[in-house]
């Protein structure tokens, strides 16, 4: 059976590793796969296993249903720019450029570009902060954060030059930050970091 009733139906609370959900009524354990998880209906079982609810029939009003963070689906987040110098240029997805402006808000796919003389620095929702220093070529791969618990999922592709990242430390949330090159990927938890890329390797 699902786990004792302790929240309003349709609730949500953060109960680490997991959040827990109170059911609604004619809520399903394929029904909340869809509506709250990354895998929608594959992660039907994994809740009932989970939950210790051997079947996918309605689910008790009110009865508390826990999800674990590592299925929670993500959305989008988005990036500040804090600090501008020099000409940094971002390349759209029809392939044109356009010149990059304090405060602009950039997202997922961004593709920058420093001058010889410029300098940006971004500002993401957790206030981490990646300064892309001049003559650097950068692509935000993956900027999203964990839905309900704000988790981040970011993911910074170095092509040319460097970054430097200030990364929130991620704590209970079990956020990701990663850096990747043609060479490695540097992946952190919290911390202040470098990373370069040139013709003789990273």
């Amino acid at each position: 059976s699902a786990a004792k009733a302790n929240g309003q139906p349709g609730e949500i609370s953060i109960t680490p590793p997991d959040i827990t959900y109170y059911a609604l009524q004619g809520d399903t354990l394929t029904s909340i796969a869809q509506h709250y998880t990354d895998n929608k209906i594959g992660n039907a079982a994994e809740l009932g296993k989970r939950n210790k609810i051997a079947n996918d029939r309605t689910i008790p009003i009110g009865s508390a249903i826990l999800i674990p963070f590592e299925m929670l689906a993500e959305e989008a987040s988005e990036a500040k720019v804090v600090a501008l110098a020099g000409s940094a240029t971002l390349r759209k997805k029809d392939g044109s450029d356009s010149a990059i402006a304090l405060g602009d808000i950039l997202t997922e796919g961004s593709r920058i570009s420093t001058s010889k003389n410029g300098f940006l620095s971004l500002a993401l929702q957790d206030e981490s902060r990646i300064s892309i220093p001049s003559n650097s070529q950068v692509s935000l791969a993956k900027l999203r954060v964990t839905k309900y618990i704000k988790s981040p999922r970011t993911e910074i592709n170095l092509q040319q030059g460097r970054v430097e990242s200030t990364v929130t430390p991620f704590g209970a949330n079990k956020g990701r930050f990663e850096v990747t090159s043609p060479l490695a990927i540097a992946g952190v938890r919290g911390t202040h970091f470098r990373v370069g890329v040139n013709e003789d390797g990273i």
